[in-house]
């Protein structure tokens, strides 16, 4: 069985050799979901997080939609709980076995939800 373990942790998300995320170097001045969040949450968030739930995750919302559809909310109405989870000095998520946004992509996490969660670069805090 010890050599399917390689096999399992490259099918699960967050895990493998691809560059995840937006590829930021540094926090942009206004971040808004479409030109810099989607990248981000794609990638960490919504193999989990995402049309269709896993891993445990729950089915009230998904993170890979930014208003949601009727049955579930979408990453902006998310928004506090994305920096409860994702940003600060001690975040839940991702878990821990799985790959980790840079801390740049935390900062700019946190910097969206502090701007309103702008949906576009003219939105002015939502689309």
């Amino acid at each position: 069985m010890l050599p399917l373990v390689p096999l399992l942790f490259c099918a699960c998300p967050g895990f493998g050799s691809q560059t995840l995320g937006g590829g930021n170097s540094e926090v942009p001045a206004d971040p808004t979901y479409v030109e810099h969040v989607a990248p981000i949450l794609d990638a960490y968030c919504a193999p989990c997080h995402g049309e269709t739930p896993s891993g445990g995750a729950p089915d009230y919302f998904r993170l890979d939609d930014y208003e949601g559809d009727d049955a579930r909310d979408g990453a902006a109405d998310m928004a506090a709980r994305i920096e409860a989870r994702a940003t600060g000095d001690t975040p839940t998520m991702p878990p821990a076995y799985a790959t980790q946004p840079s801390d740049i992509d935390r900062e700019i996490l946190a910097a969206w939800i502090a701007d309103g969660a702008p949906y576009g670069p003219d939105s002015g805090g939502g689309e």
